[in-house]
């Protein structure tokens, strides 16, 4: 009967031993804790084009995406649940972009392809071919003939999340916002 009480202060000690040789490493995760899809719109800038040379305008300076809207396609390439097409989001001047309806990630692991392109049309279905036409009157401007997109492949929720645990929507200019300079 002597023995039982070694035998347990032997059993914590290595219990002891064990759990304290192991430093705990806790990492920041920035996939949100509720699973809804979240997004930052801006627009880089514009390009130009000197001396037979392209460079970007303000390299490094995106602005903020004024529009009202974009489309947002997220595809997992199954047809499943979690893949949306053409969802429109609106531009909320108290919350940031809201979603016509809510959006969820599958899962933290699970990639997706991701598409974004602006102004919202309706009835798309097709990320890759959507269908702009340029205003035949600009006299107004041409603001209405800008055609933005965005295109990220295999979005890894998990790493590709920016710190507020949104998706940073990049837009690249596809129509009019190219300045070309002749000399």
């Amino acid at each position: 009967m002597k023995n039982i009480p070694y035998y347990i202060v032997i059993g914590i000690l290595a219990a002891a031993s064990v759990s304290c040789g192991k430093e705990s490493v806790s990492q920041v995760s920035t996939f949100p804790e509720d699973g809804v899809v979240r997004i930052n719109a801006v627009v880089a800038g514009p390009v130009e084009v000197t001396d037979a040379q392209v460079t970007r305008g303000d390299a490094g300076k995106p602005t903020e995406y004024s529009g009202k809207d974009l489309g947002f396609f997220i595809d997992y390439n199954d047809n499943g649940p979690y893949s949306r097409p053409n969802i429109r989001w609106e531009k909320d001047p108290d919350n940031g972009w809201q979603p016509e309806s809510q959006i969820l990630w599958r899962n933290s692991r699970s990639k997706a392809d991701i598409y974004a392109y602006a102004p919202y049309l309706d009835g798309e279905t097709d990320s890759t071919k959507i269908g702009f036409s340029i205003p035949a009157d600009q006299l107004n401007g041409t603001a209405g003939a800008d055609f933005l997109w965005f295109a990220h492949k295999k979005f890894d929720p998990n790493a590709d999340l920016s710190g507020s645990k949104a998706i940073d929507i990049t837009f690249n200019h596809a129509l009019v916002k190219l300045t070309v300079s002749i000399t």
